[in-house]
């Protein structure tokens, strides 16, 4: 496979539509792609070029080990299994991230600022910066990643109140920005249960209706699929779903009904 360089990334990104001004929520798996002229800035850089200034892009730095240790510090935590394109976004010197311990977002551009000022118990509550980048209708950008990376389906199910998640509250001290002191809190996010296999697995259908629809579009890259498309429109769909079935997005759903009904006589049952 040969190198890939910044004009092939920057060719793709225009073939797809994106333009000045655009606001980019991107999930990326480089390795597919082979190795690049100049690193991760060979896809970095021409996506910063595409939204320009007025443009965002922003990457999932989740930091799940804040679960176990207690300790966050937001310029010095890594981000934990996100991919090297997330990395590169964190560690940016325009970068902004936001204030939560466990599922936060860094941020590069005019809404980097707005997207790290926003602090809610829950990554994913209402007022929220995931809450706020549906709102805002951000472009998500599949760069070698698939469907089932889209963290905006997290949003839909904590909406829905889906029932084989639950609420996880997590005590720690956290240093959520440059030059505040670290202080303890409680943070909280929409854990799964452990004891069965949940993992959602109908993203895939999703792009693909917003892909018939026109409303996502896709290219290829060395020959891997890469997609861009409305987070609204994606959400859209997966509310609509979650609120005539709550069990929608799972590829077990009855098993995951059973265990989940279980789940609740037991709760209720007296001790």
């Amino acid at each position: 496979m040969r190198r890939i360089s910044r004009a092939q990334v920057a060719e793709v990104l225009d073939n797809l539509g994106l333009v000045a001004g655009d606001h980019v929520m991107v999930h990326a798996s480089l390795l597919p792609f082979g190795p690049p002229e100049a690193g991760v800035a060979t896809f970095l850089d021409p996506l910063l070029a595409a939204v320009g200034p007025r443009g965002t892009v922003v990457a999932p730095t989740f930091t799940f080990g804040f679960i176990r240790t207690g300790l966050y510090d937001v310029a010095d935590t890594p981000s934990v299994g996100m991919g090297t394109l997330a990395e590169a976004i964190r560690r940016h010197p325009s970068s902004r991230r936001s204030r939560h311990p466990i599922q936060s977002i860094a941020a590069i551009g005019a809404m980097a600022r707005d997207l790290s000022s926003l602090e809610t118990p829950s990554a994913y509550g209402p007022g929220s910066a995931f809450d706020r980048l549906v709102a805002q209708d951000f472009r998500i950008l599949l760069l070698g990643a698939a469907p089932g990376h889209i963290s905006a389906s997290h949003l839909s199910e904590e909406r829905a109140k889906v029932p084989y998640r639950y609420s996880k509250t997590v005590e720690g001290v956290a240093r959520l920005a440059p030059g505040e002191a670290p202080r303890p809190g409680k943070w909280s996010f929409y854990a799964r249960y452990l004891e069965i296999d949940i993992f959602p697995a109908r993203e895939d259908e999703v792009v693909e209706r917003l892909v018939a629809t026109g409303s996502w579009r896709t290219a290829e890259l060395q020959g891997i699929p890469v997609h861009v498309g409305s987070s609204r429109a994606f959400c859209s769909i997966i509310d609509a779903e979650l609120a005539a079935d709550p069990y929608w997005l799972l590829p077990n759903p009855e098993e995951v009904r059973e265990f989940c009904a279980d789940k609740a006589r037991s709760c209720a049952s007296p001790v």
